[in-house]
């Protein structure tokens, strides 16, 4: 009886309960958590159900630091097997979440034959990737720890350039240093950046040419800046070369007068467009600052 009603369903009331329950579930990126074990269900229900699962199980892809560079090719051709037997996976394929290990010394992104094959299928399927995550996994006592990030510049010509750069609307950088801020002036879609422990590089010989092009213009900002020995804050100069005037919200998480200094750029460069304005020092909600101006 059961099977004869989901039958009868029209597919439109079978895609809105997916929705329901996917909308419904806490999304966990680090693994299947909730979220998996709902749509995993729903994709085994019946074959009604299977098509607007996939759009759900795929729409995320988290690569994850391993151990060895033959465990990592074993998973990647595993990923290359699945998109060949069903090859709109890559269709459905939203977003990008990448692990660097503190550990390792030269980054395999930008030189891993069988990763850039992986997103090239997914850049090339006239669905381009919206929302890319790239953070440090180091992990220390105190916490996560800022990840250095070698030659930088091979990671922004193979990697960025082609495949991120063009379309994502979503930047989110967390625990690194030495990363050229061309990562983001270069993206022309980008409305939504959150920057988290992160060791921007300022332009030198190629400032003029960043700021002749056209900026990115947010909408939404997140910044928590840390200050890695090889990196500067970039208080006195990332404005310079992002249009802030139709930012909505800004959170800022404060740690010294620095911080402050910088917010107050940013709220200055909104020119009212701002909507909302959440304070953070450091673990504790501010919700009014004698600093901050309007």
């Amino acid at each position: 009886m059961m099977a004869s009603t989901i039958i009868q369903l029209s597919q439109e009331i079978i895609d809105a309960i997916v929705d329901f329950v996917t909308h419904n579930s806490a999304r966990n990126r680090n693994g299947l958590g909730p979220l998996g074990r709902d749509i995993l269900n729903c994709s085994l229900v019946s074959r009604s159900f299977y098509h607007r699962s996939q759009f759900y199980i795929f729409e995320v892809v988290h690569v994850r630091e391993e151990s060895s560079d033959k465990l990592r090719t074993r998973r990647l051709l595993a990923i290359r097997k699945i998109m060949r037997n069903n090859p709109r996976i890559s269709c459905f394929v939203q977003e990008i979440v990448l692990e660097c290990s503190f550990f390792q010394r030269a980054w395999w992104v930008a030189d891993d034959s069988l990763f850039l094959e992986f997103v090239q299928s997914i850049a090339g399927n006239g669905r381009p990737l919206r929302k890319l995550q790239l953070f440090g996994n180091y992990k220390s006592d105190e916490g996560y720890g800022v990840v250095h990030i070698p030659n930088f510049e091979r990671l922004l010509v193979h990697f960025f350039r082609p495949f991120i750069i063009p379309s994502i609307t979503t930047l989110v950088l967390e625990y690194l240093d030495n990363i050229q801020v061309e990562v983001i002036t270069e993206c022309v879609n980008l409305v939504n950046l959150e920057l988290s422990q992160v060791g921007l590089v300022k332009p030198e010989g190629n400032a003029t040419m960043i700021s002749t092009r056209k900026p990115p213009t947010l909408r939404r900002l997140a910044t928590r800046f840390a200050e890695p020995r090889s990196s500067t804050k970039p208080v006195d100069w990332l404005h310079r070369y992002i249009d802030f005037s139709q930012l909505e919200m800004y959170k800022v998480c404060i740690d010294d007068l620095a911080d402050i200094q910088y917010a107050q750029q940013i709220i200055n460069a909104a020119k009212g467009s701002l909507r909302e304005l959440v304070l953070f020092y450091r673990k504790a909600v501010c919700k009014f600052s004698p600093w901050i101006f309007f």
